[in-house]
């Protein structure tokens, strides 16, 4: 995949054309610009993650609580190398998801999207930038967690080339998740 970026106002906007080897990735729905967010977005990142961790009842409220930052702890993150992207549609940031850089690769995680913007290509999207981003930084690979039991999100994640790695784990209390992986 070859990426580019390019300066948009006070923005950095992600372009990408896909590669003979990516070829393979699934489609496109929308023209989606995935950026890199600041801290000037940490006040509406919270907000989003109260709005959606508040209700996602398929996970254990001690997590749930623990994904929901204040601004303030957006902020400490983005200063201690966490990296926020995400995407602005209708004037408002519609999903997002942070990564650090570890030895062993790119972490994405945090992955967080409005209801009014589901089923519209931003996972997608953010999927195709985490890969992009990974490739730019020269990262050994991709590294996410996906709950075990979602089935969706794991066929999502295999159709980029992400593999399973190791044993599903607990990462909490009664929440399993599987490690995955894609090399670079």
């Amino acid at each position: 995949m070859k990426a580019s970026i390019e300066k948009s106002q006070t923005r950095m906007f992600l372009t990408m054309s896909l590669s003979p080897s990516t070829k393979d990735f699934p489609p496109e729905d929308e023209d989606i610009h995935i950026i890199k967010l600041t801290q000037a977005d940490a006040l509406e990142i919270s907000q989003l993650m109260n709005l959606v961790w508040s209700q996602a009842i398929h996970i254990p409220s001690d997590w749930r609580q623990k994904r929901i930052l204040t601004p303030e702890q957006i902020i400490k993150e983005m200063e201690s190398n966490y990296h926020y992207f995400g995407a602005r549609i209708e004037g408002r940031i519609a999903g997002f998801y942070k990564t650090l850089l570890k030895p062993e690769g790119l972490l994405g995680e945090h992955q967080t999207v409005h209801p009014d913007f589901r089923h519209r290509g931003l996972v997608r999207a953010m999927y195709r930038q985490f890969i992009a981003y990974a490739q730019e930084l020269e990262a050994p690979a991709n590294l996410c967690n996906i709950l075990y039991d979602h089935e969706t999100m794991r066929a999502l994640v295999e159709s980029f080339g992400f593999q399973p790695e190791g044993e599903p784990y607990e990462q909490t209390s009664e929440m399993r998740v599987q490690l995955y992986k894609r090399p670079r």
